[in-house]
């Protein structure tokens, strides 16, 4: 995991995943997607992370994915021209086929998902609201087999879709992906 030099080299990280005592990290790579910096950091509970959330926020940075590993939050961040006003996170069933409806609310009330992970047998997104007014139109959570060329065609035949991967869940066999369309 080098997200220094993939970043470098125009990746961007959207989602993390932590399985198996590794940091696994989703990346995007196109035209338009132009990040001035990232900032990896992690928390030992729920009031360091609500510090750290609004500590980067502040400073321009817009969290682009979470990973509890067994009680340490792990966020990613990424400084862009987006301002974030707000975020909140999300608790519903893990039930991947329910949901979309699930967030549906959250959506209506502009906020985006920018990342999931699981924690106590439960789903929770983390998401936020920006300046632009940017609205997430539906999510979707797609899985896939750990294999990279899988993971890479699936991403690639979902973008085409209008889908944007923003969210990772690692579970050594198979990956889920939380897709995003605007």
């Amino acid at each position: 995991m080098d997200i220094a030099r993939n970043a470098n080299r125009g990746f961007v990280p959207m989602g993390i995943s932590f399985y198996d005592q590794k940091l696994f990290v989703l990346y995007l790579h196109g035209e338009g997607l132009e990040i001035q910096g990232w900032n990896l950091e992690w928390y030992h509970d729920s009031d360091e992370l609500a510090e750290g959330l609004n500590k980067n926020i502040e400073e321009g940075y817009n969290p682009s994915g979470i990973a509890d590993a067994r009680g340490l939050f792990f966020v990613i961040y990424i400084k862009t021209t987006g301002d974030t006003l707000s975020w909140d996170f999300v608790q519903t069933p893990m039930k991947p086929d329910r949901y979309s409806i699930l967030l549906q609310p959250t959506l209506a009330k502009a906020y985006i998902p920018v990342g999931i992970t699981e924690m106590y047998g439960e789903y929770w997104t983390l998401v936020i609201k920006n300046k632009g007014g940017d609205r997430a139109m539906m999510t979707q959570l797609e899985k896939f087999s750990s294999n990279n060329v899988i993971i890479n065609q699936g991403v690639i035949s979902k973008v085409k879709e209008g889908m944007l991967p923003w969210g990772l869940m690692y579970y050594g066999d198979s990956v889920t992906i939380l897709f995003v369309r605007f």
